[in-house]
């Protein structure tokens, strides 16, 4: 087991972590860390990186590109121009079967992007959501899961000729057997699995069930400890 050493003023608190190309990350505010060596000593600490941020609400690594989710848009590590910088982006998930794209949560809103030359543009838009867009999953080239705060999930279903504004969309919430609170979605077997404090819920037969307990999961959920899988 290895100690890290963080920035004055970062102590008593809880962080994410994730692995982006500069390395171990985490942030706190606008400030974004990185695991990085001491000059001339075999100690490694936590120092700040040197690009302005907005407050930061997550950092993705998406087709090997770090992306980060803030209050105003979306930025990178690079200081390219941010995209989408009137919304509060909380999510970036890659389209599954695509090396460029990736799908964005937002506030009450869901985009497809393209990352090009290391641009990044919006393909495709859908607004007017019931909730803000906390989590995303895809287990078919067809189908979207977006998961809230609020115990709401959505799916969207579409064909290769439909935009995210025509895609096909249900709801589901505590009349379909989903718990309040936060839902965080997860890809387990390759199956899409709706996570919330203590239960996996799963949907079958155009329903969703809650699966089994799982003891563990409970402080794993709320220490916000993930595996970034892209």
């Amino acid at each position: 087991m290895s100690f890290f050493p963080m920035p004055s003023g970062a102590y008593g608190e809880s962080f994410s972590l994730t692995r982006t190309s500069l390395g171990l990350t985490t942030w706190r505010g606008s400030r974004a860390m990185i695991l990085m060596p001491e000059a001339d000593s075999r100690r490694w600490s936590f120092k700040e990186s040197e690009v302005r941020l907005p407050i930061i609400l997550n950092i993705n690594q998406v087709h090997g590109h770090d992306i980060v989710s803030t209050i105003n848009g979306i930025h990178t590590f690079d200081g390219s121009a941010p995209v989408v910088k009137s919304d509060h982006v909380f999510e970036v998930k890659g389209v599954s079967g695509s090396g460029t794209e990736f799908w964005v949560g937002m506030r009450r809103a869901v985009a497809r992007m393209h990352r090009h030359n290391g641009a990044i543009e919006v393909l495709s838009r859908r607004d007017g959501l019931s909730f803000d867009v906390v989590s995303i999953a895809q287990e078919r080239a067809d189908e979207l899961w977006l998961a809230s705060l609020s115990g709401r999930v959505v799916r969207l279903t579409f064909d290769a000729t439909q935009t995210l504004a025509d895609a096909n969309l249900v709801e589901f919430d505590q009349d379909s057997g989903l718990p309040k609170g936060k839902i965080k979605l997860e890809t387990i077997a390759g199956k899409v699995r709706f996570c919330t404090a203590c239960w996996f819920h799963g949907f079958r037969f155009g329903s969703i069930l809650a699966e089994s307990g799982f003891a563990g999961f409970r402080d794993r959920f709320r220490a916000g400890i993930r595996e970034n899988r892209h």
